[in-house]
């Protein structure tokens, strides 16, 4: 149980932007726990850490791990090896991974986030490559996910991702449709998620 709660506050340190507290109670965490059934959990989010504060070699090793998790949570190396690829420029590969994600994780039932998340990052790299009514559809799905599965903060992140896409197709989004959202942001003390919404919100301001 306390090896659980450590993975859940790591996530809640992630969400906050308390990147260097988050990695060195990353490290701690990963030396110390041996819980099989929980380590997997640790180790997708000990990653997304190091995707967010860029060391991506320890990244490379964290996935080599994560090839031997089991069930929905095996996604999670496809999921962070497309990250990699998107990071990487290699849009083709990001793209199919993600693909390959959502189809996985859909024959897994409670897997709603996961798959949002997943549609969310193809989403992303559809809108990089212009592929703007596929980048909505994916968005549109994304939110629906993060809807069923009551995470508001995914969902409002994927909301700021659709409000730009739907910018750059040469449509029009009301920017106070992102005041909610941002005070649930400051609330909570979501910081890079608050400055994703601002940063969209000013967009569409810009453009009104």
């Amino acid at each position: 149980a306390q090896g659980m709660l450590r993975t859940y506050r790591l996530a809640a340190l992630l969400d906050s932007g308390a990147l260097v507290e988050a990695e060195a109670e990353a490290e701690a965490l990963l030396d110390e726990l041996k819980d099989p059934k929980v380590r997997p959990l640790a180790l997708d989010t000990v990653a997304g850490i190091y995707l967010a504060t860029g060391r991506i070699r320890a990244l490379d090793e964290l996935i080599a791990e994560m090839g031997n998790s089991e069930g929905a949570l095996r996604w999670g190396v496809v999921f962070r090896r497309s990250q990699i690829a998107a990071m990487e420029g290699r849009a083709d590969d990001a793209e199919s991974g993600f693909e390959e994600c959502v189809r996985g994780l859909a024959e897994h039932s409670g897997t709603e986030g996961a798959q949002a998340a997943a549609w969310a990052e193809l989403g992303g790299v559809l809108l990089l490559t212009q592929r703007l009514n596929e980048a909505l559809v994916a968005f549109e799905k994304s939110g629906g996910l993060w809807a069923q599965s009551g995470r508001r903060a995914g969902h409002f992140l994927v909301e700021a991702e659709r409000a730009c896409a739907i910018l750059a197709s040469g449509g029009s989004y009301v920017p106070s449709a992102l005041d909610q959202p941002i005070a649930f942001c400051v609330d909570r003390g979501l910081l890079l998620l608050e400055a994703r919404l601002r940063l969209a919100r000013g967009l569409c301001r810009f453009h009104a």
